[in-house]
């Protein structure tokens, strides 16, 4: 893609490389938010396992 965008640049299709570094861009934000999504769900994920393994205090029980 970026062998793509030079290209463009070189031939003075600078309209058409702007362009295409608007798309990678996003592409590039997607693939981080999904990333980020992926940990955070790795992360709830092993904070339900241990929160699983509590018991809730009597205190609590009695207030429902």
């Amino acid at each position: 893609m970026k062998e793509d965008i030079a290209d463009l640049l070189t031939n003075g299709l600078d309209t058409h490389a702007f362009g295409r570094t608007d798309g990678q861009i996003i592409e590039m934000n997607h693939a981080s938010y999904y990333d980020m999504i992926e940990q955070f769900c790795q992360y709830i994920g092993k904070q339900l396992n241990s929160l699983q393994k509590q018991s809730i205090p009597i205190e609590l029980i009695a207030g429902l």
